[in-house]
């Protein structure tokens, strides 16, 4: 149908996070990934696209991001968090890049090189991100019969929902932390009826960054430049 989308891989999503996450004089705001997921997402038909950051045709994500990890890690907590099925490429999960290669026109290296060169580390944040995360959507069947939506946005961050859990993304990289405080209107925006005591998954002591989601009260989210990943502490291990 016109204006249905005509491949499975999400490139849409794909194009609308290189413009907020890569640093440049071109770099776009925030608020352009909270337009696409209210706006744009709905073509995709209610069908399941695969959401990326890397793929066989592509430089690597962590590449154009210069290896910003904070970037990358946020970027990462999209294409895990959103609706769609995340699709992680070989390497992705060690931070991996490629090396440079003049007499490689294509930089192939750049997009498939050997796992080995990278290792295969377990504890790094990266690789710990994403086990979370996936260790989360494996609980919740998927997450697939969870519909998205922003709560809030500006230039610098996004933070939306999927039945209870919030994501809180960012685009301001190692360099520019942001305001620490952003204040939602969850009466409009949280599904529960009730109150919800939800903690960071993602912090490295979850129950240290914890907050109350409570129907008709403000609440505070304190974002510095790391993803976030409220969840009920029922998921707290």
């Amino acid at each position: 149908a016109s204006g249905d989308y005509g491949a499975v891989y999400n490139y849409p999503l794909y194009f609308t996070l290189r413009d907020i996450f890569v640093p440049g004089r071109k770099q776009k705001p925030m608020s352009e990934l909270a337009t696409w997921m209210e706006k744009d997402a709905e073509f995709s038909g209610n069908r399941l696209l695969l959401n990326f950051l890397d793929n066989n045709d592509l430089p690597r994500f962590i590449y154009k991001l210069e290896g910003d990890q904070l970037l990358y890690h946020n970027a990462l907590l999209c294409i895990l968090g959103m609706e769609g099925l995340p699709m992680l490429l070989y390497g992705s999960e060690q931070d991996q890049r490629g090396v440079f290669n003049w007499s490689d026109p294509l930089k192939v290296d750049n997009w498939r090189p050997p796992l080995w060169h990278a290792g295969y580390n377990t504890s790094t944040p990266t690789f710990q991100l994403i086990k979370k995360v996936l260790w989360l959507r494996r609980r919740m069947n998927g997450m697939h019969h969870l519909k998205q939506r922003v709560l809030f946005s500006d230039h610098k961050v996004v933070v939306f929902a999927r039945g209870p859990i919030v994501f809180a993304v960012t685009n301001v990289g190692r360099g520019n932390p942001v305001p620490s405080q952003r204040v939602l209107w969850d009466n409009a925006t949280i599904d529960s009826p009730v109150a919800m005591w939800l903690c960071n998954l993602l912090a490295i002591e979850p129950r240290k960054d914890c907050g109350i989601i409570a129907p008709g009260n403000l609440s505070r989210l304190h974002v510095l430049g790391d993803p976030k990943m409220y969840v009920p502490t029922a998921f707290i291990q």
